[in-house]
């Protein structure tokens, strides 16, 4: 086989897959019927013979079971997320509480944390997963545990039009990889086998990743994820009554009696050093005086006569 015969069979074989991923996303979005009621109206209708139908008929009426088939809803796939903070009388026991309730509801514990040791103090965020349809009625157990609910936030994610999209691409990627077989089957040379190998390869890659991100979405969906913080009740301080304490009495009077002292024992420091100011002037006071004191009272007798 030559290399340019082979190559643009590659291309054709890619070229093919990508156009029948449109009819297959197509296919893929045709909703199937839920109610059990009307499980014979779609009888002898088969998805891809409905699909031709509506492209080459669409100025046509459509049959009345073809209408009823294309009336029912189409399962949705939605990711629920929720968080709550509450306000707990003790921490350990609600989160022994949350714990035991998500093993009755067939969920798991994805995380937790502890803060503190101390119980007014002391606060825990747990993380964990539960089934979806039983989403709401943990939410309701939880609130039920908490003295006052801070916060409570709940969120929901559509991804119903991406899965349905992933299932196309890999009904095209499978369909691809199915013709690059036989074609690899059928090479005789090894340069041609080994751009086979690699084109195969690549598909395979493809699919994995595909088929990793369903698995996660479907996963998502099945299983709600709840993240919780627990905080205690604040305690309120208690302000303790004035009582008699006579021991703090002696205290507080032997502290008075040593500044009393200190301060005495300054006095005499500062009498000491400041001797020789006061000493000369006591001596000229006591001796200068008694001479000094008839004079002036002579001179004030004859002032006054």
């Amino acid at each position: 086989m030559n290399r340019t015969p082979l190559a643009l069979l590659l291309c054709l074989t890619l070229a093919l897959g990508a156009c029948g991923a449109k009819g297959a996303r197509e296919e893929a979005f045709v909703p199937q019927a839920v109610d059990t009621s009307n499980q014979g109206l779609t009888k002898g209708i088969a998805k891809q013979e409905l699909i031709g139908f509506i492209k080459d008929n669409q100025s046509r009426q459509l049959p009345a079971n073809a209408k009823v088939f294309l009336a029912q809803p189409m399962a949705r796939l939605i990711i629920k997320n929720a968080s709550l903070s509450l306000q707990v009388e003790n921490v350990h026991t609600a989160e022994v509480n949350i714990r035991n309730l998500v093993n009755q509801m067939g969920g798991y514990i994805v995380q937790s944390s502890n803060n503190g040791s101390d119980e007014a103090t002391a606060t825990t965020m747990i993380s964990f997963r539960v089934p979806a349809d039983k989403f709401d009625v943990v939410l309701e157990e939880l609130q039920k545990l908490a003295k006052k609910v801070y916060s409570r936030n709940v969120s929901g994610e559509d991804v119903t039009e991406e899965f349905v999209d992933l299932e196309a691409q890999l009904k095209n990627l499978e369909s691809t990889r199915s013709r690059l077989q036989t074609l690899l089957d059928k090479t005789d040379k090894v340069s041609d086998a080994l751009e086979v190998s690699k084109a195969l390869t690549d598909i395979q890659g493809q699919i994995e990743q595909k088929l990793g991100r369903k698995k996660f979405l479907e996963q998502s969906a099945a299983l709600s994820k709840i993240d919780v913080n627990l905080s205690p009740v604040p305690i309120t301080p208690v302000i303790p009554s004035e009582t008699w304490e006579p021991l703090q009495i002696v205290r507080g009077a032997l502290r008075d009696l040593l500044g009393f002292g200190q301060g005495l024992i300054n006095l005499i420091i500062l009498i000491v050093v400041w001797i020789p100011v006061w000493l000369p002037l006591g001596f000229l006071i006591r001796w200068g005086w008694p001479k000094v004191w008839p004079r002036l009272k002579a001179q004030g007798k004859k002032r006054s006569f």
